[in-house]
């Protein structure tokens, strides 16, 4: 069967009151340099101009397809956008940011020439002071379980600046549509089971804005337990991927710094079990010599957190106060 060189990408925009900024993003979807695209934008009930902005960009240009909806979440308008979705390889990106001008180009060639089921691109990241990269460890091929090894030392969890194979999204997704903080980065997670290789391009196609308002860049304890929750739930996924408690010092390390912040605020997580949080600190710290040497050396602040928390009969809450009261250092 012969290879289609052009096959289309399906650009899906979640949006929700951002009259001030998708117009500058669906003007980086529409000069892109590669053109068989279409540009899924998902108008989540907003109650400002934005219905009326993605309106008249699509009687500008043919390839922009607005869809109003009421008011769910993003995890719902992103499951919206791709079953709406025509394109052999989809990409998603936050209606407050932009893209590169050839970032699908780049993307797109990497995907066929490799065959890789998903390629992810270097973004950059508005800061005070300008924009910063956010370069990757290790650049090229890897399988799931390498690209989940250094997702999990990256923190490399949202969903957005990668280009995918349609097929991925074809059924049974959890859309993670109950988390309102890092549904993204469980839905990334489990995806992994379905993928066999990845490519880390060395090219920026994404740029991040730092919005006032914005969830996925908000430091406050808003959702606090659902941020905690996302991160047990990409636990859950990469055993299922294959990543082994003991063996896998990444997911080690993941696990036990989800925990020291989750001890920093319980009171904002009471939806998380005291008892499964001591389980974890036990199975990934306490039982695990060869990983608990190497965090006892490199993350020792950490550790005696862990290890004063798991050894004294102290519940979450006084811990956290101890913790506060500089007591616990």
């Amino acid at each position: 069967m012969q290879l289609n060189t052009h096959p289309k990408v399906s650009i899906v925009i979640p949006c929700y009151n951002l009259e001030g900024y998708i117009d500058s993003c669906l003007n980086s979807c529409m000069v892109q340099t590669y053109q068989n695209i279409e540009i899924l934008v998902v108008n989540d009930g907003s109650t400002d101009e934005s219905k009326a902005i993605i309106d008249a960009y699509a009687r500008l240009d043919s390839r922009i397809r607005p869809i109003h909806k009421a008011n769910e979440g993003v995890a719902l308008a992103r499951r919206t956008g791709i079953l709406a979705a025509s394109g052999t390889y989809l990409f998603f990106l936050d209606g407050d940011d932009s893209i590169e001008i050839n970032a699908i180009d780049h993307l797109l060639k990497e995907a066929l020439a490799t065959g890789a089921d998903m390629v992810k691109g270097e973004h950059s990241l508005e800061t005070d002071a300008g924009y910063k990269v956010q370069n990757f460890e290790r650049y090229g091929s890897c399988d799931r379980l390498g690209f989940f090894r250094q997702m999990l030392k990256e923190r490399m969890f949202t969903m957005c600046g990668i280009l995918y194979n349609h097929d991925l999204f074809n059924e049974g997704l959890d859309f993670q549509s109950g988390i309102k903080r890092g549904e993204d980065a469980a839905l990334l997670a489990m995806l992994m089971s379905r993928v066999k290789k990845v490519v880390l391009l060395k090219k920026v196609v994404y740029f991040y804005r730092s919005r006032p308002g914005s969830i996925t860049r908000d430091v406050s304890l808003t959702h606090f337990g659902d941020a905690i929750l996302s991160r047990f739930k990409i636990e859950e996924y990469a055993l299922e991927a294959g990543l082994d408690k003991k063996r896998d010092f990444e997911l080690a390390e993941f696990i036990c710094f989800s925990v020291v912040l989750y001890l920093m605020n319980a009171h904002a997580a009471p939806e998380i079990d005291p008892n499964l949080v001591k389980q974890k600190i036990g199975t990934y710290l306490m039982d695990n010599s060869p990983f608990k040497e190497v965090y006892e050396q490199q993350s020792r602040k950490n550790y005696l957190r862990l290890k004063y928390y798991y050894t004294r009969s102290m519940s979450h809450t006084t811990f956290e106060w101890a913790y506060k009261l500089k007591l616990v250092r």
